[in-house]
């Protein structure tokens, strides 16, 4: 299936943006633009920031951790997620034709038996000698069985454990898109369970907006109304009342009151997303970080106010909250390589 997917996306000939041309500049790093923003851009060519980035390395040293490996990593995947004229395929594209090949394979007998080759633990093998494991993008507790647990991957679906972590299963390879960047349990009826679709972090699998289970995540139903080829870089579902949930996503913040059947836009611009938190105790008062800035809303997340006092802008930042002091808010930047500052 994945390899189909591949196949979809080079088979694109429809032209989605306009092309964005970047003047010459020296190839000095210090004046080299930050790429890891560029590469989560999609209304940049894919060939003008190809076309970019080599002019910038030409007669460079490719050292390690120089930052030129993780660019043509995404530069072999993106490739094979553009249309003819290098502009990107949206998610709700890449659905749809998604779908039209479900559509000729239901025609077919299926045929294949498949099973997993690695890498595996076991006791011949431990991480030390596996190479190249991938990242998980989140990591979801069931409200109340311990040993149930849920992790999202930037380009492997939603994986599930019912035993604490020994044993993991996945059924969303059907999905069209793979990626897993939030998920969150409701609280007063863990059988629904929302996931936020899109690598947050890479770009590794595109995004299509929220994803809702009422089985406890054995099926998937798009809920997605006004945000279908958004990635979704964090999930609140407001514990006082669950019909309510927050989504920050990759072109701004979105809200729903009535189970994620249909979302509205709340934030005042649309930028990039990707951290959420309510203060414990407090639903009314929700914190969000998006492109290396600070918002909290007071009105649970109808409106967003920008803060700068005393919190400098970073390329990208976390949050943490703690009930044991409902007060403090945790606030960690970074830039593209390197820790900024804690707040």
């Amino acid at each position: 299936m994945r390899y189909l997917y591949l196949l979809l996306a080079l088979c694109a000939t429809q032209s989605l943006s306009a092309q964005i041309m970047f003047e010459s500049a020296s190839s000095a790093p210090a004046d080299d633009p930050d790429w890891s923003v560029l590469m989560q851009d999609p209304s940049l060519n894919f060939y003008d920031v190809q076309a970019l980035f080599e002019s910038r390395w030409e007669g460079r040293e490719i050292t390690k951790g120089s930052g030129w490996k993780p660019f043509k990593r995404w530069e072999a995947l993106m490739a094979t997620r553009i249309d003819e004229n290098g502009n990107w395929l949206s998610g709700e594209e890449i659905q749809r034709r998604y779908e039209d090949v479900l559509n000729i394979q239901a025609q077919r007998s299926p045929s294949g038996n498949w099973m997993p080759l690695g890498p595996i633990l076991d006791e011949n093998t431990d991480r030390d000698n596996i190479s190249g494991v991938g990242r998980v993008n989140f990591v979801a507790f069931h409200p109340t069985d311990p040993l149930t647990i849920f992790c999202g991957a930037p380009a492997g679906g939603l994986w599930r454990t019912y035993d604490g972590g020994q044993n993991w299963v996945s059924n969303t390879d059907v999905l069209p898109t793979l990626g897993v960047s939030a998920i969150v349990f409701n609280q007063a009826d863990p059988s629904i369970v929302y996931i936020g679709t899109g690598d947050r972090d890479a770009g590794d699998a595109p995004g299509m907006g929220v994803m809702k289970s009422i089985d406890g995540g054995l099926t998937w139903e798009f809920a997605n109304d006004g945000m279908e080829s958004l990635s979704v870089g964090d999930l609140l579902i407001d514990p006082i009342n669950p019909e309510v949930l927050i989504a920050g996503t990759a072109d701004g913040i979105f809200r729903s009151e009535d189970g994620a059947v249909t979302w509205e836009l709340t934030s005042s611009n649309t930028i990039n997303y990707k951290e959420l938190a309510f203060k414990p105790g407090d639903s009314q008062i929700v914190y969000a970080t998006g492109q290396g800035r600070f918002y909290k809303s007071v009105d649970n997340g109808l409106n967003w106010d920008y803060v700068n006092n005393g919190i400098q802008q970073g390329t990208r930042m976390v949050i943490a909250v703690t009930p044991a002091n409902p007060e403090y808010v945790y606030v960690c930047s970074a830039n593209s390589t390197d820790f900024r500052a804690l707040f």
